[in-house]
């Protein structure tokens, strides 16, 4: 397995002209020479002048090892389980689509079937779960459109039963909230001319009108389908309205919304900032949840929702990298019930040594993208972008 490690090489045995794609660090962990730069001579003698006689090079795994060390921390029964689940219900729902595409009636039973094997699951351990979802992330931006969509509806399934588990639904409710965040996005699968930029920018005031009355078409698509409640179509009209107003299609205020649609509106805003539809760069998950928590207290989401989804989670999501304040680097694998700062994390530099910061004296200094995809909010410009509102920032599109 590929892990972190950190390398030492004496300053001068450092070949001139290598140019480094990663910082060189000295004993305490300074930056010494960025990377990008081209080591020569005289950056030599002013580090040996400066008693800089070694220096250290940190490797970084890849994604892929990140992810193998993440999910070696949970049973491998459940996790094998669990990503077996995962799979049935996008191959499940993918199948669903194909069928509804050609207008033949379609059953819901399937995915009901799948999503009850869900909440059974994890019903006492929400940890291992919301680990295969992190395993699973993917910003391919190579991956198909319809993949895209498939895998991000289960994401938001997954993720508002868990919330909904920790607001202590029964599990018939749990399935219908599932079932509602499976099937909320229907009507993206018949206008792929929804992800073409030239189309968004040319024809922007028609993309608006018809992106605002999606869940009105994704209802109208669902309506031959047997074993859907009239429950499960009301929240999927109603995923986009927000507390205050300001959502869509109708504008519908925080009485006026279903409890359950309020869930899976927080669940779809928290996802669309930190795996945008339009934007190339997401925000880091510890930020995402900051922000959607200060736009609670505005009014614009439930502040019951966001607390659940917050407890859900904890401030640091499983699947998280973190910088810790003694300039170590730690993936957090688990969190600890009403303490949302001192989650358990499984050290980078160190991954046989798993770490549970609310019986240790180290503290987690800030989040950390721990790739190119993902970036930190810049809180005091940024904490009131509506980032979860795909058409509201149609000019920031990256």
């Amino acid at each position: 397995m590929d892990q972190d490690r950190s390398l030492s090489i004496e300053t001068k045995r450092i070949k001139v002209g290598t140019t480094f794609d990663f910082d060189l660090t000295d004993k305490f962990g300074r930056v010494v020479l960025k990377a990008g730069r081209t080591f020569d001579e005289a950056i030599r003698t002013r580090m040996l002048a400066a008693g800089v006689e070694t220096v250290t090079i940190s490797v970084k795994p890849d994604q892929e090892s990140k992810t193998r060390l993440l999910l070696d921390c949970y049973a491998r029964e459940s996790v094998v389980a669990l990503q077996n689940t995962l799979s049935q219900t996008e191959q499940g729902l993918q199948t669903f689509v194909e069928e509804t595409l050609k207008s033949r009636r379609t059953e819901s039973d399937i995915l009901r079937n799948q999503l009850d094997r869900f909440v059974g699951g994890v019903a006492d351990d929400t940890a291992t779960a919301l680990g295969v979802l992190a395993g699973r992330w993917s910003f391919d931006p190579q991956q198909p459109d319809a993949s895209k969509l498939i895998a991000r509806s289960t994401r938001l399934a997954w993720l508002a039963m868990i919330t909904g588990m920790e607001m202590g639904l029964e599990p018939s409710e749990l399935v219908s909230l599932g079932l509602a965040g499976l099937l909320h996005d229907c009507a993206w699968f018949i206008h792929p001319e929804w992800r073409d930029p030239v189309f968004r920018r040319e024809r922007r005031e028609e993309f608006v009108a018809a992106y605002q009355r999606h869940p009105v078409e994704s209802v109208e698509m669902l309506h031959s389908t047997t074993g859907l409640s009239q429950n499960v179509l009301y929240m999927i009209s109603q995923l986009h309205e927000q507390s205050n107003g300001s959502g869509f299609p109708r504008g519908l205020r925080a009485s006026q919304i279903l409890p359950a649609a309020r869930i899976l509106n927080v669940v779809d805003a928290y996802l669309e900032i930190v795996d945008p539809t339009f934007r190339k760069n997401g925000i880091v998950p510890a930020d995402a949840l900051a922000q959607i928590c200060f736009q609670a207290v505005l009014g614009v989401f439930d502040r019951e929702a966001v607390r659940c989804f917050v407890d859900a989670l904890s401030a640091y999501p499983v699947g998280s990298e973190v910088n810790l304040d003694d300039s170590r680097r730690a993936i957090v694998i688990r969190s600890n019930p009403g303490k949302p700062l001192e989650p358990v994390v499984r050290l980078l530099d160190a991954p046989n040594e798993i770490t549970d910061l609310l019986n240790a004296k180290i503290r987690i200094d800030a989040p950390t993208p721990g790739g190119p995809s993902l970036r930190r909010l810049q809180r005091e410009k940024e904490m009131s972008i509506p980032f979860w509102d795909a058409t509201a920032l149609l000019d920031l599109e990256e």
